[in-house]
């Protein structure tokens, strides 16, 4: 909800509109269908995503920007300066199988930037996890741009 907080204030005070979805388990790529079906106005100029940092959130990330593909919205993109918030302050927690090093390479490509794959990748070959929780309300509302 901190998301949704902050961008309430920012456009409480002027800033430009946006709007905040949310999602658990495989929903972002059915919530990303389901938005092309409905009138949104103003139309997107872009959408962005950020979610934990785990092998399954980033297949999922994955699945969710070719739905935005295939609905002819804008690229799905990550949240860049959110993730970089996130990995290096994020606790790594016990989440999963040890990722091969090539498929951790696979699933991190989306995140784009390359400083960042390699941080994932890390926490992925390690069978770890970061909550995305770990950005908070103050981390959010400090940072000028979330991307």
């Amino acid at each position: 909800m901190s998301a949704l907080r902050v961008a309430r204030e920012r456009a409480a005070a002027g800033a430009p509109a946006r709007a905040v979805g949310y999602g658990s388990g495989n929903q972002p790529p059915n919530a990303i269908a389901i938005a092309a079906a409905t009138p949104l106005a103003p139309v997107p100029a872009a959408i962005w995503h950020f979610g934990d940092l785990d092998a399954n959130e980033l297949r999922i990330a994955a699945d969710a920007a070719r739905a935005a593909i295939r609905a002819e919205l804008p690229v799905l993109r990550p949240a860049v300066r959110l993730y970089r918030e996130l990995l290096p302050d994020g606790t790594w927690q016990p989440g999963g199988p040890v990722i091969p090093e090539e498929r951790a390479r696979e699933l991190v490509s989306w995140l784009a930037e390359p400083d960042l794959m390699e941080a994932a990748a890390a926490v992925l070959t390690a069978g770890k996890r970061i909550a995305q929780e770990n950005v908070g309300h103050e981390q959010l509302a400090t940072l000028h741009s979330w991307v």
